[in-house]
């Protein structure tokens, strides 16, 4: 069973591209189509929680950071 870091994430989105005389300009807009344990998590949770010694499942959920 592969592990957090290991599994194949997937993603959906589109991009445009523009070529000019000194080169190419590109933007791209993806969105995550399977989330992991620390993307619904604020990073300072996160790193509060791994001083107090506990899980980074433990930091609180906030479903405004999707």
């Amino acid at each position: 069973m592969p592990t957090e870091d290991q599994r194949t994430l997937y993603a959906t989105g589109g991009g445009l591209g523009y070529y000019t005389p000194v080169g190419a300009i590109r933007m791209d807009v993806g969105y995550k189509l399977n989330l992991t344990a620390l993307d619904l998590r604020s990073p300072q949770d996160v790193v509060n929680a791994v001083r107090a010694g506990l899980p980074i499942t433990a930091a609180p959920v906030n479903s405004r950071r999707r």
